[in-house]
């Protein structure tokens, strides 16, 4: 007998706006929300920035946290050609965003390196 596996949804706050970026001849598919610093997280490879709820949620406290669908993947805009991750990689879709900011982001995190620059309620207690 088998069961039916059910998956969890993580939605974000509604703290968090979404809106669509023209960026790089393509649409991306950005959350945003929070103030202070910015911090963009950025997700792996068959992920989407739905896996950033929980973390995003927690830094918006105190950051702007910026939080985009990588080109073809999650809600933003599917390549005619398919996605190919070696020509479009996610750090020249993040630095044509950075004109749209008014600070550059104080810390840039990806699901592969887990890099966030800890924020100051994170230090003082260490």
């Amino acid at each position: 007998m088998t069961r039916a596996a059910r998956a969890h949804v993580l939605a974000y706050p509604k703290k968090f706006r979404a809106r669509q970026v023209a960026t790089n001849g393509t649409k991306l598919y950005v959350r945003v929300g929070g103030g202070g610093p910015a911090v963009v997280l950025l997700h792996g490879y068959g992920e989407t920035g739905d896996m950033w709820v929980p973390l995003a949620n927690d830094l918006a406290r105190d950051h702007t946290v910026v939080v985009p669908d990588l080109r073809g993947m999650g809600l933003s805009a599917k390549p005619a050609g398919g996605y190919d991750k070696k020509r479009k990689p996610a750090t020249l879709q993040v630095s044509s965003m950075r004109s749209r900011w008014s600070e550059p982001p104080s810390s840039l995190t990806t699901s592969a390196t887990w890099s966030a620059t800890p924020s100051p309620r994170s230090t003082a207690a260490a």
